[in-house]
C-alpha cells in the first residue's frame, strides 16, 4: 500500500490527521526554509536511518522543514546524505506555525522573478509586457525580494546580488510547490 492511501486509511478510522489540501501544501513550500526558527525543535531525527524508517509516520503531509546540526536546509534525500556523511545528525524538523507567513507571489509576480533571473537589469516596460505582470512594479518587485536587491534608478533597474540569490530562491519555491501532488 503507497502511503498516500495508508494515511488516507489511517484517517478514515481516526488514527491520523488527514493529508492536506493541496493549496496549503503548497503554501507550506513559499515557508523561508533558509534558517531555523528560534526556540526549541519540535522534533527531531538522531540519525539517518531513523530518517529513513520514520519520517513519513512522523512528520509526512505536515510541512514540517529540517535543518542538519550546521543549521542547513535538509529538504530532499541529498541532503538527509550529506548531514549523514558530515555526522551532522540530529535533524531537527519545525511545524509551519513556527516560521513568519509565507509570501505566495502572484502569476505575474512569478514570472517577474523568473524574467529577472536571465535579465538582472530590465526596464519596467519590458517586465509589464509578461504574461500576467501588465501593472507590475519596482515597488512590488521590492516588496518581494527586499531593499536591497534593487540597485537604483527609475524605470530601468539592476538587481543586486542579494536580488538575484531571492529570485533563484523564489524560483526553487515555485517549482516544489508545482510539484507537491
Amino acid at each position: 500500500m503507497d502511503p498516500r492511501t495508508r494515511r488516507n486509511f489511517y484517517a478514515s478510522i481516526g488514527l491520523a490527521d488527514p493529508i492536506p489540501p493541496i493549496a496549503l501544501q503548497r503554501r507550506w513550500q513559499y515557508i523561508d526554509d533558509r534558517r531555523p526558527p528560534r526556540g526549541d525543535a519540535d522534533g527531531e531525527f538522531d540519525s539517518f536511518d531513523i530518517w529513513v524508517n520514520k519520517a513519513s509516520s512522523w512528520i509526512g503531509w505536515t510541512g514540517a522543514k529540517c535543518f542538519d546540526a550546521k543549521d542547513r536546509p535538509c529538504r530532499i534525500g541529498k541532503d538527509f546524505m550529506l548531514a549523514r556523511d558530515e555526522d551532522t545528525f540530529p535533524v531537527r524538523w519545525y511545524f509551519p506555525d513556527r516560521f513568519p507567513a509565507p509570501v505566495v507571489p502572484t502569476r505575474g509576480e512569478i514570472a517577474t522573478l523568473l524574467f529577472l533571473q536571465g535579465s538582472p537589469k530590465a526596464d519596467i516596460q519590458d517586465i509589464r509586457k509578461l504574461p500576467g505582470a501588465g501593472n507590475m512594479t519596482w515597488k512590488r518587485i521590492i516588496a518581494l525580494i527586499g531593499e536591497d536587491g534593487v540597485g537604483p534608478g527609475e524605470d530601468t533597474r539592476s538587481l543586486t546580488p542579494s536580488g538575484l540569490d531571492m529570485c533563484h530562491e523564489y524560483a526553487r519555491r515555485h517549482t516544489s510547490a508545482r510539484n507537491v501532488r
